[in-house]
């Protein structure tokens, strides 16, 4: 929703299907406060102006434009809700309002009052009319009788003629070319093919009401036949005619001025935004006259981009002016990009030096806008320059209404950690929320109703922002509450730890784990990551672990703490046993009454989710920069590939361009690239690294290494790496030292199977915006924020149908273009063939398929399948669910049923499936329940399976395995005085047991026993990874990495919780924990007290060595004498002992003095 308007909308209740299913009816509220009234003016008279006449005439009243008869502003005030319901799907918006066409205020403009263009799958745009109705109470007999009437009146040639009129409208914004809408709109308004037929239009409808009498059974009755509409939305508005003639009446009091926030009296009439600016002929003389552009021209394109509410772009452009080097470019530049500071030490003594002190004092609030133009009238300069400092004044203006401090100010968010995140936003210049983020504070961000959310915003387009400001409310409102912030992956929980931490105050706890189902270098006992107010940044599963832990009376977190659960990336919830896990966290969190708010840029149906939260959607398509998208061809269509020697481009909307020349092989005489996926992708890095940072993408992990080998091998060096760059690439050169010399020539490798130090490494580079090129798979592309300019699909996403990945080609197209860096993004997909690249060009186009939960998938199986019967996914996710429900539920067998129940209350399934569906599931399901019931008597064990999170059938294989060896493994836990070789013998020993009975590793059972130990033993010891991997290669090739850091700990955890519950002692648990240290196998060192030290970035095997010789040296340990501080003082001493030795290396002379001499 992208007006002030939709902003406000919430919607009340679920869509009720009548007339047989053929319409389906949404129900909406409008309520509007006495702080709301002046935005929502602001709209109405937006409505009827357009953007280029407010810049025109600043000192016009707005009044006249505004109707004064009460049937007109009735019939007015339904088409701005309309608008507000139905949000422009058409890229970039084109202004298409037929109430700026009125000549007279109380004048009514006949046709169709909303129209619109709906992608569908395919290619082809499904137009859609919208009749808005407006009354005071909703009868049947005004609302849809009145509908009636309409649909006569609305025949193909009146939707044409509706059409032709809107193309006129478009054609008139530079914009237009660059919208599929004028091409749909010129043929719908048989402009093209005047005899061509009228394709089919959707017909929806709007009723805005003071009071709702329109229940289903009613319109069920009106419409006994075919309705004339297939959806209906009534959107109720408490005090209607009142609260209408309070917007309207305070819109008629402003001035045109009003409409710009003040920016219109400071440019010139016939100024217009954006790229209508950039492109009109009033542009002023004196800086359109040169034939090449000058640094006052960027500054010039930055404000008109700022008055277009393109806040991405003229930052972009802005930034590219501050470091002009005259003094007064650099300075206004500096003013744009929020450098205010900067900018008054740049013109200080120079003609616009009291300029910028009053902007710098305007933007903190403590001089009136107006004082601007006042400074501006009594400067003089020379005319190009004051013109450039008018349109700053007009840019900086217009983004007052969203400054942070108006904003939050007026949600009545004045605490603490609410201003603290305002503060450090203008300390980086940030003196308005860019349009997204108005969006979400407008549509009920930090209202102090604390309805829980789901947020569709662009990649790119500031959810950490919203997140910060979320996090800090609730702690304001809540001191002592936890916020629980989910993260999908590692990068990203580290990611979001850093942002949290930097813009929320130092005395409010922020913490984070990238643990899964264990517990890290930490101990049961010890207080989780969710325990003590703050915030806490997890994965799913670490937040699982202690959730369950709640849930059965094992310590962990009180549940009551929890205030908010904030999910990024929240489309997951579709991803296989992963999402459904999420859903049920999600789930049990709305039982529990803790606000929940979801962010994704990929729902693909935001009220959906909203609905089933209980909550509202905020949508937002504001796109920090432009998108441009290409596949890539080789010859042109029609011709063959496998012979073609040129290779071209395919825009979007476009025909192909000539992009290089191709050859067939390497011993081909000529230039060109060769005719190789692997080289074409060089060929293309190499065209676009000057512009930016160039991300290849695979989606198969086994192309990687090709990609990356290839295209660093096709790069020329750099001639002066950055120095930053290159310390990076000296931390990981002694272990790794090919990736780093690729790191210090700006390329970068990163994946699953790459070390856990370089893909640090090349994670700090990429946010740098140090590295030219990065090959990588989803690992770096999940949420990750990093500046990239181009993205190439080397490899593009598909589904296991073999079909485009229509959410995952959107997660990558967000990755282009970074706002505030650059103007535009590039995503381009390679292809072989023809046939291939048509099929992404309209995968390009098509909507994100319906959400469709991996929960609500499995259990519409299980409807028709028993579980034994069901595929691996599906029966692993009806497991957890069926072992969640005898664990957490007291009831009896009797009563699995009602168990079942509630582990469903609150999910996307229970919300979004028919009644009668659900019971026939619930029925199946209570069956199998009870199976498992018998399978797992002992309500301790029910609890230990669940706790360990594995699944069912292998978790059940290895408590057998458990209970035959018990009374050998419980001595050596129980021990009084503790044995390090019957703790490894026995983790070993667990690790076999693991490996036979879990289908979590069952990829380790080719893995030969003995060498598979040899390995882990030499791991754990500090040998390096090159060695093992000469002395074990299969070995340790199969466990390396995501058994390492994942699989193999959570397993052994696992295992852990199921001897407890054997051994019916809890102490056992913890013992194992800490005589066993599974942390050990993940950090790759002997003692669990080094862990902490590799994890926060030393190097394992340095860190080994030292402990080694610590113990070895016959000192006296005091009381207070540690392991993992020693270690850490003496790497500390080795570090600074190595960069003296390289000091004195660089001052000493490349030859022997003898030599010299």
């Amino acid at each position: 929703m992208t007006t002030a308007f939709g902003a406000k909308l919430r919607a009340t209740a679920r869509p009720e299907l009548t007339c047989d299913g053929q319409l389906t009816v949404f129900r909406w509220t409008l309520d509007v406060t006495p702080r709301d009234i002046a935005t929502l003016a602001v709209a109405v008279g937006r409505a009827y102006l357009p953007d280029d006449e407010r810049l025109a005439y600043p000192n016009a009243s707005v009044g006249p434009t505004v109707p004064t008869y009460d049937s007109v502003r009735k019939g007015d005030f339904g088409e701005m809700i309309a608008a507000g319901i139905y949000s422009t799907r058409m890229g970039r918006t084109v202004p298409y309002s037929k109430l700026q066409g009125k000549p007279v205020a109380n004048a009514t403009i006949q046709g169709p009052d909303t129209m619109g263009l709906t992608l569908s799958h395919g290619e082809k745009p499904k137009p859609v009319v919208v009749e808005a109705k407006c009354r005071s109470i909703g009868w049947p007999s005004n609302v849809l009788t009145a509908l009636d009437d309409s649909a006569q009146v609305v025949t193909d040639e009146y939707l044409a003629q509706a059409w032709a009129a809107g193309v006129r409208l478009m054609r008139a914004h530079p914009d237009h070319a660059r919208n599929f809408a004028l091409s749909a709109a010129q043929h719908l308004g048989r402009l093209i093919d005047p005899d061509a037929p009228l394709a089919p239009h959707l017909r929806h409808a709007v009723a805005v009401v003071g009071e709702d009498r329109l229940p289903a059974f009613k319109i069920d009755e009106h419409w006994t036949g075919t309705p004339p509409i297939t959806e209906l939305h009534v959107v109720l508005v408490p005090n209607l005619d009142d609260t209408r003639d309070r917007i309207f009446d305070a819109a008629a009091r402003l001035t045109y001025a009003d409409l710009t926030g003040g920016a219109s009296t400071l440019v010139r009439p016939g100024a217009k935004a954006g790229i209508s600016g950039l492109l009109s002929r009033d542009m002023p003389a004196q800086l359109a006259s040169t034939a090449v552009p000058t640094p006052l021209h960027t500054v010039l394109e930055s404000s008109l981009w700022y008055l277009a509410n393109e806040d991405g772009i003229a930052l972009a452009r802005a930034g590219a002016a501050a470091t002009d080097p005259d003094p007064d470019v650099r300075g206004l530049a500096q003013l744009l990009t929020g450098a205010l500071s900067g900018a008054r030490t740049t013109l200080k003594g120079r003609s616009l030096a009291g300029f910028a002190d009053a902007a710098r004092n305007v933007l903190n609030l403590s001089a009136p806008p107006g004082k601007l133009r006042e400074v501006l009238d009594t400067t003089t300069a020379d005319g190009a320059l004051m013109e450039a400092a008018r349109h700053v004044a007009a840019a900086l203006l217009h983004r007052l209404e969203r400054h942070p401090q108006t904003m939050t100010e007026a949600k009545g968010a004045t605490g603490v950690a609410v201003q603290h995140v305002v503060s450090y936003m203008r300390r980086y210049g940030r003196h308005a929320f860019w349009p997204s983020q108005a969006e979400a504070l407008r549509g009920g961000l930090l209202d102090p109703t604390q309805r829980s959310l789901a947020i569709k915003m662009p990649t790119s387009a500031g959810k950490t922002t919203l997140m910060q400001l979320v996090a800090a409310d609730t702690i304001d409102r809540h001191p002592d509450g936890v916020v629980a912030v989910v993260a999908p992956t590692r990068a990203l929980v580290g990611q979001l730890f850093r942002d949290l931490r930097d813009g929320l105050p130092d005395d409010v706890s922020v913490r984070s784990s990238q643990g899964g189902l264990d517990y890290d270098t930490d101990l049961p006992s010890a207080g989780g990551v969710l325990d003590g107010p703050g915030v806490a940044v997890v994965t799913p599963e670490r937040l699982d672990l202690d959730w369950r832990r709640a849930m059965t009376d094992d310590g962990g977190i009180d549940l009551q703490n929890i205030k908010l659960l904030v999910v990024d990336e929240a489309q997951h919830v579709d991803n296989g046993p992963r999402g459904a896990t999420l859903e049920l966290l999600i789930a049990k969190a709305l039982r529990r009454d803790i606000r929940v708010v979801l962010l994704a840029s990929q729902f693909s149906d935001v009220e959906a989710i909203a609905n089933w939260i209980n909550g509202d959607a905020l949508e937002s398509d504001w796109h920090p920069a432009w998108l441009e998208r290409h596949v890539y061809i080789r010859g042109l269509p029609g011709t063959s590939p496998t012979r073609a020697l040129t290779a071209y481009l395919w825009p979007e909307g476009s025909d192909p361009v000539e992009v290089f020349t191709l050859k067939p092989s390497d011993k081909s005489k000529g230039d060109g690239w060769i005719r190789d996926r692997k080289h074409e992708a060089a060929g293309l890095v190499e065209k676009w690294t000057s512009e930016g940072l160039v991300v290849v993408f695979t989606d198969l992990k086994s192309r990687a290494l090709g990609l990356f080998n290839t295209i660093s091998a096709s790069a020329a060096p750099l001639s002066t790496p950055h120095p930053t760059l290159t310390e990076l690439a000296a931390s990981i050169e002694v272990l790794h030292p090919a990736e780093a010399a690729a790191l210090r020539n700006g390329f970068g490798l990163h994946h699953a199977d790459v070390h856990r130090d370089v893909r640090r490494a090349i994670e700090s580079a990429a946010r740098r915006g140090l590295l030219r090129c990065i090959v990588c798979t989803s690992t770096l592309l999940e949420g990750v924020d990093f500046p990239a300019r181009t993205v190439i699909a080397a490899y593009p996403p598909r589904t296991p149908e073999q079909r485009p990945d229509i959410a995952r080609l959107r997660n990558l197209e967000g990755r282009a273009g970074r706002a505030g860096r650059f103007v535009s993004g590039r995503l381009v997909v390679m292809t072989s063939d023809h046939v291939q690249a048509r099929k992404w060009r309209r995968a390009m186009r098509q909507d994100l398929p319906p959400t469709r939960t991996a929960l609500t998938e499995a259990l519409m199986v299980l409807r028709h399948q028993a579980p034994q019967q069901m595929l691996p996914a599906e029966k692993d996710i009806i497991d957890a669910l069926t072992i969640e429900a005898l664990a957490e539920s007291a009831a009896v067998d009797g009563d699995l049923r009602r168990a079942l129940e509630e582990a469903l209350q609150r999910s996307y399934w229970s919300a979004t499936s028919a009644p009668q569906l659900q019971q026939t599931t619930l029925t199946n399901g209570a069956g199998y329940v009870q199976q498992v019931a018998h399978r797992v008597p002992d309500p301790a064990l029910r609890a230990a399976v669940y706790r360990s999170g594995l699944k069912l059938e292998g978790c059940l294989r290895l408590r057998d395995a458990i209970a035959a060896n018990l009374d050998a493994i419980v001595p050596v836990l129980q021990a009084e005085q503790p044995d390090p070789a019957d703790h490894d013998r026995l983790l070993f020993w667990l690790i076999s047991a693991c490996v036979a009975n879990l289908q979590e590793l069952e990829d380790l059972r080719e893995v030969e026993p003995a060498a598979l130990q040899a390995a882990l033993t030499s791991w754990v010891a500090g040998t390096s990874e090159a060695d093992i991997d000469q002395a074990y290669p299969e070995a340790w090739a199969a466990v390396k990495t995501q058994h390492l850091e994942t699989l193999l700990v959570w397993s052994l955890t696992g295992s852990f919780e199921v001897i407890a519950a054997l051994g019916s002692d809890l102490g056992l648990r913890e013992s194992a924990h800490s005589r066993l240290a599974p942390s050990r196998l993940r950090y790759g060192v002997f003692d669990a007290e080094l862990c902490p030290l590799v994890r926060d970035g030393a190097d394992r095997t340095q860190v080994a060595r030292i402990a080694r010789e610590c113990l070895d040296e016959a000192q006296p340990r005091g009381f207070f004498w540690a392991l993992a501080d020693v270690v850490e003082a003496r790497i500390a001493a080795e570090q600074e002992a190595k960069a003296e030795e390289d000091a004195l290396a660089e001052t000493e002379p490349d030859e022997p003095w003898e030599d010299i001499l």
